[in-house]
């Protein structure tokens, strides 16, 4: 019914969290292997093994820039993390993946915005 699809929703955005979470922690650290372990997660593992199979199917439907794009507890994410430490490995990479440039920090910066602020990456073309 509803209410099961409503619960898949609340579980699927609570692991999105979750990793994004783990990610911004990483990315703050300088840990570029975080992003290509997100990656490569299939996401399966936080799965209860009493869950429905629609259940896990609703989960291994999360994609990579799901995570990469989702906001922690600070308004950033992991994504305009790179971008203020000047990590351009590491944003590179986000791209690729999937980041979102356009999103916004919880103080309205784009990741653009963020990188000319720090003075980050010469060229800036780089988000285009």
């Amino acid at each position: 019914g509803s209410g099961s699809l409503s619960a898949q929703k609340v579980c699927r955005k609570k692991l999105i969290k979750e990793k994004a979470l783990a990610l911004i922690k990483e990315t703050k650290a300088g840990n570029q292997k975080a992003l290509a372990e997100v990656l490569n997660d299939d996401h399966s593992q936080s799965i209860d093994m009493e869950e429905s199979l629609e259940d896990h199917k609703e989960m291994r439907g999360i994609e990579g820039k799901d995570i990469i794009n989702e906001k922690g507890d600070q308004g950033w994410n992991a994504f305009h993390w790179s971008v203020y430490h000047g990590d351009e490995k590491m944003c590179s990479q986000f791209i690729e993946a999937g980041a979102d440039v356009t999103i916004k920090t919880c103080d309205g910066w784009t990741a653009l915005q963020l990188a000319t602020y720090k003075n980050n990456f010469e060229g800036k073309g780089f988000f285009c």
